[in-house]
């Protein structure tokens, strides 16, 4: 088989072995020959290369007509017309000139008070808001203990602030009196972290020799409220991820039942620091002399009413609730989905009202 002859502009083409014409312009828009033939019946028509017969070449072709292959359809009268054409070939289309080039980084500078917004446009609201209140205590703080210091904590001498900062963490607990949390310890230490940074403090507490003592006093703070019983609580992000094999039901040596909650490592508990692992598993006994409260019997009923195949160890604890209403009695509430976080937030927080715990508490 021969390749496809190659066609120029003015030469008297058959589109699909019928039709005839006068090749007035070629592209090659990604590689592929596109044709543009003007027909005997006047219509212009884009075709494919691969459509097209070549019969003979105007001007410049060796020969007469009656030489070239194929059959001339083409009457007198349309000869004398291309006779009379313009063939001038067009050029191939050009890409259109690039856009004009704009500097990089434009020409604008950029003022200082413009960056400070910028930057305090990316901040987290809430993150602002909690650093705001801490700083808010501290400075209460300061003002209670320290009366002769007016200025600033940003601008006080590293020395200084590092003996405030070992006396705040020392004394530090909430209105109510009660000791905080260890989580809260320490967004208390972050958010004094932040403020400085922002106000371009000249040394870091996080790493600078001058904070070593408070590093230390902040250390012993958490250490005592673990003693304590403090940071033993199960945080958010651990209900989220709990499994259905962190939970079993088992039975003590009276055969009386009790769940076991075996806590798997997590994020913030690796299991390399012995201080951070619970001495032992957290138990809920049964209670059959009140059956309304009894967390077995609603652990089995859960389990129950569970699809079967979405009781795996690996599968995840909270699920999500069918949307049917009134299920018929012998079929699952629940579906094989997990619980959204935040669906499971509003369940927590209205498990802790109805059952009337205090802040402290939740």
């Amino acid at each position: 088989m021969t390749g496809l002859s190659p066609i120029k502009v003015n030469d008297i083409v058959k589109i699909n072995g019928s039709e005839e014409g006068v090749v007035i312009h070629i592209t090659k828009p990604l590689g592929f020959t596109v044709l543009k033939v003007q027909t005997v019946s006047g219509i212009t028509k884009t075709v494919n290369r691969i459509d097209v017969q070549k019969l003979i070449s105007l001007p410049g072709t060796t020969g007469s007509p009656q030489q070239t292959t194929g059959t001339l359809l083409l009457s007198p009268e349309v000869l004398k017309d291309l006779s009379n054409f313009d063939f001038e070939e067009e050029p191939c289309a050009s890409p259109p000139p690039p856009p004009s080039k704009k500097p990089r980084f434009g020409n604008d500078e950029v003022p200082l008070p413009d960056i400070q917004a910028y930057i305090n446009s990316q901040v987290n609201k809430n993150t602002a808001q909690k650093t705001k209140s801490d700083i808010r205590l501290l400075l209460t703080f300061i003002k209670e203990k320290h009366q002769n210091i007016t200025t600033e904590i940003c601008q006080l001498p590293p020395k200084q602030l590092n003996v405030i900062l070992c006396e705040f963490f020392i004394l530090l607990k909430k209105a109510d009196g009660h000791d905080y949390e260890t989580t809260s310890i320490r967004s208390f230490w972050a958010s004094i972290h932040r403020h400085l940074k922002e106000k371009v403090y000249p040394r870091d507490i996080f790493t600078d020799v001058e904070f070593q003592q408070a590093r230390a006093t902040l250390s012993a703070k958490l250490k005592d409220l673990k003693k304590q019983g403090h940071g033993n609580l199960i945080n958010k992000c651990d209900h989220y991820l709990m499994k259905w094999g962190d939970v079993s039901l088992q039975h003590d040596s009276n055969g009386k039942e009790f769940l076991s909650y075996n806590e798997r490592t997590t994020k913030t508990r690796t299991g390399t620091d012995p201080t951070g692992v619970r001495p032992f598993s957290r138990t809920a006994w049964a209670t059959p002399e009140t059956p309304e409260t009894c967390p077995v019997k609603v652990y089995k009923l859960y389990a129950e009413l569970r699809p079967v195949s979405y009781r795996e160890d690996s599968d995840p604890f909270y699920v999500s609730s069918t949307t049917i209403p009134n299920p018929p009695p012998g079929t699952t509430w629940f579906k094989k989905q997990r619980v959204g976080k935040n669906k499971l937030a509003k369940i927590m927080k209205t498990m802790a009202s109805k059952a009337g715990l205090t802040d402290s508490k939740k």
